[in-house]
């Protein structure tokens, strides 16, 4: 008898896990309320720290705009626009970069949920400083490693431009790979995997991986809402994807003897 050949995770297959953890999530109402917190918390967090920022601005450039002269204060008025404009995106930058990590809770839910219905173990919950704290470290493993080679593959690209042809595609799996590094840290953090575990799953199912980072970084591409409805829709297809991928490759239909 002849072994039929296992059929390697693909591209396909990473895509398909991010499609079907999006339609898990938008079939079951009852985890809509989870599944909307980054985006809550996100907006409270970019306003927090955004008006702060603001406000801060305003008050250094009192002293110029409190003077007798029109001309310093016009220019105080200038100073703190300017400064406002620059404490404004600081602080949305920030809170887009804490609401993941404060809403792990909530991202940890979902990947439990749509984790059981797939056959998964009944695994304990994460506290909230446990889960922020993971996936803090995780998001800023992931810019420590992906930072510095998209800054050289950009370096390259302006020196040699004609090195674009290779950059540019260099830089988009890494970008997907960063994403998909990012998402699958719930499904994995549910599994108690190491960064060792973590790497190797990665480097074994690397096009499955790739697939599915590249199609969660398409979602980026959504004017302002993007970062916000990614997460939710991320996390389930990464648990959907080492679901699937722990249930082994599948074997191709069996060939009926003639």
């Amino acid at each position: 008898m002849t072994e039929l050949a296992l059929r390697p995770p693909t591209l396909l297959l990473g895509a398909r896990s991010f499609v079907r953890g999006a339609r898990w999530i938008a079939r079951h109402p009852k985890h809509w309320p989870h599944a909307i917190v980054p985006a809550l918390l996100a907006v409270v967090l970019v306003t927090t720290f955004a008006s702060l920022g603001g406000l801060a601005a305003w008050r250094l450039s009192a002293p110029l705009r409190g003077d007798a002269s029109l001309l310093w204060q016009v220019l105080g008025v200038l100073e703190a626009i300017a400064a406002g404009g620059v404490a404004v995106g600081v602080g949305a930058l920030l809170g887009l970069s804490l609401a993941q990590p404060a809403s792990g809770w909530a991202l940890d839910h979902l990947s439990r949920s749509l984790d059981l219905s797939l056959g998964g173990l009944d695994r304990p919950d994460g506290g909230w400083f446990e889960t922020a704290w993971r996936g803090l470290r995780v998001t800023l493993a992931g810019l420590l490693v992906s930072l510095p080679v998209l800054g050289v593959l950009l370096l390259i690209g302006l020196v040699f431009p004609p090195a674009i042809v290779v950059t540019v595609p260099l830089k988009l799996t890494v970008g997907a790979l960063v994403v998909a590094w990012d998402l699958l840290d719930y499904p994995f953090g549910l599994r108690g995997m190491r960064v060792r575990e973590r790497l190797r799953f990665i480097r074994t199912n690397f096009r499955a991986v790739l697939g599915f980072g590249a199609c969660a970084s398409l979602v980026l591409l959504i004017p302002g809402v993007g970062l916000l409805v990614l997460l939710p829709l991320g996390v389930a297809g990464a648990t959907q994807l080492v679901a699937e991928v722990e249930r082994g490759p599948s074997l191709p239909p069996p060939v009926k003897p003639g």
